[in-house]
């Protein structure tokens, strides 16, 4: 019975153990983000008005691109498994320095930190659990079992999300929360502390090579060609969207729940159903997209529908007017809900997949630097530049949410352009592609023999 199973759901019996644990990892991992996320932004609100928000962006951005420099120096120069550790480690004390800050009555001032921290923190746990998965099982091996990690990872962040909903209903301290994530993280860092051992001494997993001397940093090649510099510029555009989009997400939310604890309730039902969305488009409708028109084009799909909600947003402004301020500001609530939705799936399902094989064109040895700079320093230069730019508008006494989309509006045009723009200047690192499989199979070649 266990056999049949097992070939229906392409599992052999060697790695049920190595795959149970890296399941339990996933969810636990995905219950970190989703609960650190809503707790944080709980005990930021708490204390500060959501006004102070791009301060906060500007604070992230700056220690973001600084975290992620460490991040990359080190990816390469130590080996997978006590780097993977080492991050959780990381993170665990990061995530317990939060909560023990926000348990102090004078430490306004690190609560604004603590919340700055939160966005690397969370790319952070991202990259490195499934930098850890890409290590842990071979290309075939991650082929099949990709599905089901993904599932874990997912359910984890919306088991969080909903089990926040009935958490509160028992204590009102949002703060517990955070302290109940980094336990979360703590429990990963046990997980990690088995697997390590399982993978290293295990002749069913594919085992790298050690490398003499480090890699040297190839992130000048990215600027090699103009197709490469626009893809790029389309991530830094996306992360200033996505962080626009953001922030005005969670002015409207406040504005609409005062009280902290429904803030947070709606938060987490809201972070829950999105992922639960997410997950059933990227398998029912977004692949049949992807198969059906290039990744370029894939990506401008979304991204049109992204500005026609945001156009929404623009009419009940205009039709509505100020004479009916509860109607209008509920329906505004609910398309800024709609936008925010459309922008996190472009972004999960179409555009990371989409940046993984265009940025694959170049040198296969250097993946695992480029990544992280790609969703690390890139994302958080956006961050810096989004917060900035709200920071400034916001100065101004007559801006408000409406003029804000507005904004998000403009980047969204420039944005679909990038990929019909790089899809033009797409031949040179095409033929990078050949070169890098063809090193691919020498360096496999060299590894088995």
């Amino acid at each position: 019975m266990l056999n049949k199973i097992l070939v229906i759901f392409g599992i052999k019996k060697r790695e049920i153990l190595i795959l149970l644990l890296c399941i339990l990892q996933a969810m636990l991992v995905g219950a970190f983000i989703g609960g650190f996320d809503i707790s944080v932004h709980a005990i930021f609100l708490k204390s500060y008005s959501y006004l102070e928000i791009p301060r906060a962006f500007i604070i992230a951005g700056i220690m973001g691109m600084f975290l992620f420099l460490v991040y990359t120096f080190f990816s390469t120069r130590l080996s997978f498994r006590l780097f993977i550790l080492i991050n959780y480690i990381i993170l665990f004390f990061s995530a317990f320095a939060v909560y023990f800050i926000s348990d102090l009555e004078y430490s306004k001032d690190l609560i604004l930190y603590g919340y700055a921290l939160l966005f690397p923190l969370n790319i952070i746990a991202f990259l490195n659990f499934w930098r850890s998965m890409r290590e842990i099982f071979t290309p075939s091996q991650t082929k099949r079992l990709f599905i089901f990690l993904q599932i874990a990872f997912y359910g984890g962040i919306v088991a969080a999300s909903y089990g926040i909903i009935l958490f509160l209903f028992q204590t009102r301290i949002v703060e517990y929360i955070t302290l109940l994530s980094s336990v979360g993280m703590l429990l990963v860092i046990l997980i990690q502390l088995i697997l390590n051992p399982l993978h290293k001494y295990s002749k069913i997993f594919y085992h790298k090579l050690k490398r003499v001397n480090p890699l040297r940093s190839k992130f000048i090649e990215l600027f090699y060609t103009r197709y490469t510099i626009l893809l790029l510029l389309f991530v830094l555009l996306s992360s200033v969207i996505g962080f626009v989009v953001h922030y005005n997400f969670i002015a409207a939310t406040r504005d609409n729940y005062p009280d902290i604890v429904g803030f947070s309730k709606f938060l987490g039902l809201f972070t829950g159903s999105l992922f639960l969305i997410l997950f059933f488009v990227d398998k029912l409708l977004i692949r049949k997209v992807l198969y059906t028109y290039d990744s370029p084009y894939s990506m401008v799909l979304i991204s049109v529908g992204l500005f026609l909600a945001l156009s929404a947003s623009f009419i009940i402004f205009i039709i509505l007017g100020n004479t009916r301020f509860i109607a209008r500001f509920s329906l505004y609530f609910m398309v800024l809900a709609i936008i925010k939705t459309f922008y996190e799936i472009s972004k999960y399902t179409i555009e990371i997949p989409s940046l993984r094989v265009l940025f694959y064109t170049l040198d296969v040895r250097f993946h695992s630097t480029i990544t992280p700079r790609i969703e690390g320093i890139t994302r958080t230069f956006g961050l810096l530049i989004a917060g900035a730019l709200l920071y400034a508008l916001l100065k101004i006494s007559f801006i408000n949410l409406f003029y804000l989309n507005i904004l998000a509006s403009i980047f969204v045009i420039a944005w679909f352009l990038f990929p019909l723009n790089s899809s033009k200047h797409s031949r040179i690192p095409c033929e990078h592609i050949l070169k890098g499989s063809e090193r691919i199979k020498e360096k496999m070649k060299e590894n088995f023999q």
